[in-house]
């Protein structure tokens, strides 16, 4: 098996079970990764994360906007995340990486690409980022809502 020592895990997002999170922090002593991964919790700025990272991984099972991807996509942040949800829809093979949400081997593959540096992976963030500029820009969102208003009205 590969490893990579000098990974670091940084999970973002707000506890909202004690219990879960509790489960969570037992399985990473468990497994003796206490010193590699770590829990964010109120993270209201997350550019300085998506710059420092080289992936983002949201490997939801429902995931019906993934706001997290379209941030990634902008900092031109690799992205593997869940086929599920309206994830699909966001993204694809060519912005970023879509996997089985229940294989885990399928998210340590796609992981082993970006670690590896393969050059598709660099090409998929870079469409990402165009991608996030093309369809989910604020002028066109505001005009959508405009319209919409207006139809409604």
């Amino acid at each position: 098996m590969r490893t990579c020592p000098k990974a670091y895990l940084f999970v973002v997002g707000e506890i909202e079970s004690a219990l879960y999170f509790e489960s969570l922090t037992r399985l990473v002593a468990g497994h003796g990764l206490d010193g590699s991964v770590r829990f964010l919790s109120g993270v209201e700025d997350m550019r300085p994360l998506h710059a420092a990272a080289d992936a983002l991984i949201l490997a939801s099972l429902r995931e019906p906007f993934g706001t997290a991807v379209l941030e990634a996509l902008a900092m031109q942040t690799p992205v593997i995340a869940s086929r599920s949800g309206g994830i699909p829809e966001m993204i694809d093979e060519s912005s970023g990486t879509l996997v089985d949400p229940d294989s885990p081997e399928a998210f340590v593959g796609a992981l082993r690409r970006v670690v590896d540096q393969a050059p598709d992976i660099v090409r998929k963030a870079v469409r990402g980022r165009a991608l996030v500029q093309r369809r989910f820009n604020l002028d066109d969102y505001v005009e959508g809502v405009r319209r919409i208003a207006f139809e409604v009205g």
